[in-house]
This record gives C-alpha cells, structure tokens and sequence, in this order.
C-alpha cells in the first residue's frame, strides 16, 4: 500500500520531491498511531465488531469523495509537474480575451480552474468556429 502514494508523489512533484515525500512519510506515521489509538478505545468500550463496523463506514465515507477528486497524474487536470499550469492552456483565455470573447474567455478560465481539460478544449473550437462564422460572414 505504501507504493501507490509514493509513485503519486513521484508524478507529482520534481523541484521539492524529498519535502514531499518526507511529508507523506509522516503524517502516515502519525496516523498510524492515532488510528491504533482510535481502534484500541473503540474496541475497548463498543466491541470489536462495533469498532469494524465504524471503521468500514468510516472509509467508504472517506473513499468516494477522494475517487471523485483525486487524479493519478498532473496532466489529467492540464498542469505539470509541482503545480505549474501548462502554458498552452494558461495562453488560451488570454488569446481570446485580446479577439474580444468575453463569454468563451470566462467559460475556458471555469474549466481549467475545475481540471476539465476536455472541457478547455470544448470551449476553444467553440470559439474559433464561432470566430470563423463572424469572419465570413463580415467577409
């Protein structure tokens, strides 16, 4: 189990991977030991069933919204490795702010703000056909 964020934090950071993983390293450890503490009291006073049972509800509770969230690599939400957005993506509202579309500047900025780079994408041929209709259409 220990692989699997270690590889995460691996594809996630370059510049600062030690702090990183250092980071990883202790909180798991400190939880480590709270969670033991947590399961011994809870056994000790509800049960050892009682105490499963909680621990069961506990994690599916916990699984879905980080299933929802969580991406395996920074290129799933459009940036790079420690944060850093990647520039096509970052150029592409400024481009479009400088032709004058408000409305599909805003929509692209919501997109990559939300990780949708499919959406990003979506947005940008939406603008060039509609600038391409404008275009002809003046022409």
């Amino acid at each position: 189990l220990d692989a699997w964020p270690t590889g995460l934090v691996a594809l996630w950071f370059t510049r600062r991977r030690g702090l990183a993983n250092a980071a990883l390293q202790v909180t798991g450890g400190l939880a480590t030991g709270v969670v033991s503490e947590a399961l011994t009291r809870g056994a000790e006073h509800l049960g050892w069933r009682a105490t499963e049972w909680a621990v069961a509800a506990a994690l599916c509770t916990l699984a879905l919204p980080c299933a929802v969230t969580l991406r395996n690599k920074p290129a799933d939400c459009g940036l790079l490795p420690d944060g850093d957005a990647d520039p096509a993506l970052l150029s592409a509202a400024d481009e479009i702010d400088g032709i004058g579309g408000i409305d599909d500047a805003d929509e692209i900025r919501a997109a990559e703000e939300n990780c949708e780079t499919r959406a990003v994408v979506d947005a940008r041929e939406k603008h060039r056909m509609r600038s391409a209709d404008e275009t002809a259409v003046a022409c």
